[in-house]
Formats: C-alpha cells, structure tokens, sequence
C-alpha cells in the first residue's frame, strides 16, 4: 500500500517566504493525483518535500505506513522524474535507466536486463545503445519514465514533465502516461501549471494558491463546480464569466439586466445580498432577441476554435465570452442577449468569494444535463 497523507504541512524558506501553510492532503494508494495552480503557488515544493528534497518546518508525511517525514529520499521509494528529464549525457539509453539500480547496488547483468525490459515495455526498443543528444525530446521523456518505472517505486513523482515537448508530443505524452498509469497502478503524484493536463489525467487534483490548497475534487467536480472565485477564474481554457451582481427579487440582477438564481443557491441567499454570478462559457446560450432573464450584450469580437467559435461580449456589467457552435457565429456589433442556465450557472458570496451551495454535486448536473 502506498496511500500518501500529509498532516499540517508548513515551509517556510531561510528568506522568510512561506511556501507552504499547514496542508493537509490523503492521496488514495494507486491513484493519479496532480497538484495544479501558478508560478509560485506552492506546488513544486510540496512535491519536493515529499520526495525528501525538501525538509518541512512543521508537520507531517507518511506514504504507507511509514512516517518518512525526516526520511532521505533514497529510503522514501519514490521516483521522480524532472522538467528537463536530468539524463546523463555521457551515457547510453541502457545505463540511465539502470543508475538508479546501480545506487541500490543491484548486480550489473540484473539491472542491464531490466533496463532492456523496461525500455522495450515503453516504446524504447532499438534505442538503448544511443544517448541523449541522438535523441527526440519525446524519447528522451521516456527514458526518464524509464528510469523512474526501472526502480520500481511506490510512488511516482513527476514536475511538470512534459512542458519542454512541442503541443503534438504533449498529447501523445498525456495518453501515454495515462496508458502507464493504467497499467501500473501505481500512486502519482503530479505537478502542472497546465490546467489541460490535470483535467486529462488525473483521479483527482488539487487547486494551491499562496502555500494553501483551495480545492480538492474531480477533474469534473473542480471543473463544474469551483469552491472558491480564485479556483473559478483559473480553471477552464476559456475562464468562467464572473459578474458582479445583486439578489433581488427572486432573481439576480446583474446591472439593469436580471437572470435566474442558479438551482444549487436556491434558498441559501438573501434579498439584496451582493453575489457574482458565475457561468462558463460552454453553458451560456446567445439569442438574437430579448428572451425572459437574459442579459443584453455587444459582440465585440469573435474567435474561431475550429468546431466553435468564442464570442466576446460587452455588458452593462462587464465583458463576458460565450462559446457557440460553427454553423452559427455572430457578426462583430451586433446586439444579442446571453441566457444563463440556472442548472450550470453558480453563485459566490462577494464578501468571501466562497460558493453559496454545495462544493460537489454532480448528481445534480447528470439530472440536468439528461433533461
């Protein structure tokens, strides 16, 4: 079993920057877990001091049943593999993926042979005897896994692995190492800044900001449902519209425009309550026409997605992006009028920016989505 729990998790660096401020996290034995958020957020640390690189100031980690928390990395039997993958250039494919077996003093013809098996398990066949320079970024990132999967770990650690490939190789990495995954089962670890690759691969992620994490959940609950407006603004490739609004009889009203108070908040606000009103654009709808609890709006500009276009808004409450499908775009100045669905639409509280209802239910939004 290789269940990883974090206890009140703090860092704090010799400059006074504090990384981390008591986490608390339980990653599932066997499951692809990603720690996603920006530059500076806390993320990579987090990986680090798990992997030993890094002591914490507080707290506590155990990855099965072991307290490794003042554990070297060696003992810890995790692998990690790096950003720029940390080949060794002067030796072949062969030997980088069985140094680590040379560390733990393997045999050198045990360790040769489950280099080779290994290496031809992903995909490295006919390479082993070349070296990093004869090498593509995309074989390169496979030595690395290699390697890692050569020691056979309890956990794999990975730091943003795929950001030196090209968009091609990322999606070809992404399926193979959710293929890997699959077959190994074993406990991930994953750090990425690309929201794209924590809703493609993982079980579940969490969202860090600051040191603190701000929510932990699906790729689908974190998606439909963000618990906070800092999770809603970062997650999703187009962002969530987020409008300023107040309730006002049995509607929101969203500067001299109203629309329907989201199903999930339906008893939970006050009349006159400041709110923002939350909604993707994937689940809001243009009308050519003034429609009952619609928003009027400009299109400003429009982009083309290649299955659909992205249509920018101006409101009398601030811009807003829609995504419609190919067969019908808008022209540039024409005057519309956006639908939200209160089944896909949610509200925050203003003053703490925390969701007004449930964090996930995603019952809730199968119901709705078959009606």
């Amino acid at each position: 079993m290789a269940a990883i729990t974090i206890s009140q998790l703090t860092k704090v660096f010799a400059n006074g920057v504090r990384a981390l401020r008591d986490v608390d996290l339980t990653i599932a034995d066997g499951e692809f877990f990603a720690l996603l958020g920006p530059s500076g957020c806390g993320k990579t640390t987090l990986l680090r001091t798990i992997a030993g690189l890094e002591a914490p100031n507080a707290g506590r980690i155990v990855i099965g049943e072991r307290d490794v928390t003042r554990m070297p990395p060696g003992p810890r039997k995790v692998a990690m593999v790096f950003q720029d993958y940390a080949l060794y250039p002067h030796m072949d494919v062969t030997d980088n993926i069985a140094y680590p077996l040379k560390i733990q003093r393997v045999g050198r013809a045990a360790r040769r042979q489950r280099a080779l098996e290994t290496g031809s398990h992903l995909g490295l066949a006919g390479m082993m005897d070349r070296r990093p320079a004869q090498l593509s970024g995309g074989q390169q990132q496979r030595v690395a896994l290699a390697r890692a999967v050569a020691s056979h770990p309890q956990v794999f650690l990975f730091d943003e692995p795929l950001s030196n490939l090209d968009a091609r190789l990322r999606m070809e990495a992404r399926t193979f190492l959710k293929r890997l995954h699959a077959d190994l089962r074993i406990t991930t670890v994953y750090v990425t800044h690309d929201q794209s690759e924590a809703l493609a691969l993982a079980d579940r992620m969490a969202v860090m900001d600051g040191g603190v994490i701000r929510q932990v959940g699906s790729p689908v609950e974190v998606f439909q449902r963000p618990a906070n407006l800092f999770v809603a603004s970062f997650i999703g490739s187009t962002p969530m519209n987020l409008l300023d609004a107040r309730v006002d009889g049995g509607l929101v009203r969203v500067g001299p425009d109203a629309a329907s108070i989201p199903e999930s908040a339906r008893g939970l606000v006050q009349e006159g309550e400041p709110v923002v009103l939350g909604v993707r654009p994937e689940y809001a709808e243009l009308h050519p026409q003034r429609v009952a609890e619609s928003i009027a709006a400009r299109v400003v500009i429009t982009e083309h997605l290649g299955t659909a276009f992205l249509v920018d808004l101006e409101t009398a409450a601030g811009p807003v992006q829609v995504v419609v499908s190919e067969e019908s775009p808008p022209d540039t100045g024409d005057d519309v009028f956006v639908l939200t669905n209160p089944q896909r639409s949610l509200l925050y509280r203003r003053d703490t920016g925390e969701l007004i209802g449930p964090a996930s239910s995603l019952a809730g939004l199968a119901t709705a989505a078959a009606r």
